[in-house]
């Protein structure tokens, strides 16, 4: 039976969420909020005991984790350039913006905000979206590993370069220079 109790804690009162998980261990989350809040989460915990999906806070994985292991397990797959590239847009970019954040709690609002920062920051529209490819491909390692059922960076539109392919390639075609009084032809 999962329930809402408020405990002292510390010099104060807190809500206290009590409920067991799918192997029978007692859990008790200690929430900043009012009654109100301490009741919608301890709902959000029973679905994710009831869908098989819950995860101890203890279990649940930090964004530096997931990004390290999935460079273990890309490195694999992906050329040498590619890895290269990952380890810098995560090291400059991803982990600065996401240290210390638990994946459960990151949503699509977040991911918004990111890339936001990103821009405001200056950074080149080619960047952002290289960013947030990887950001989608962490996600989905994820899901893949049961860490998340859903993708929070699925759906983020990536932002459209300032220079068209078809332009650069007109740029870099090399053609003789003509003279508009000259006759065509030969």
């Amino acid at each position: 039976m999962a329930c809402v109790r408020k405990r002292r804690v510390g010099k104060g009162f807190r809500w206290v969420l009590d409920y067991r998980d799918q192997q029978g261990r007692r859990h008790w989350e200690t929430t900043k909020g009012n009654r109100k809040e301490a009741e919608g989460l301890l709902a959000e915990r029973v679905r994710e005991i009831g869908r098989g999906t819950y995860r101890a806070p203890a279990e649940r994985i930090a964004f530096e984790e997931l990004g390290e292991a999935y460079l273990k397990d890309a490195a694999a797959n992906i050329r040498a350039t590619t890895l290269k590239d990952y380890k810098c847009n995560l090291t400059l970019h991803l982990t600065p913006y996401f240290r210390g954040w638990k994946i459960r709690n990151i949503r699509r609002a977040d991911v918004e905000a990111f890339r936001a920062h990103l821009l405001e920051a200056g950074i080149g529209p080619t960047t952002v979206n290289k960013c947030l490819t990887l950001l989608g491909a962490l996600f989905r390692y994820a899901i893949r590993h049961e860490y998340l059922e859903a993708n929070p960076a699925e759906g983020t539109k990536l932002r459209g370069s300032s220079r068209r392919s078809h332009d650069l390639v007109e740029a870099n075609i090399l053609s003789p220079s003509r003279d508009p009084s000259a006759p065509r032809g030969r």
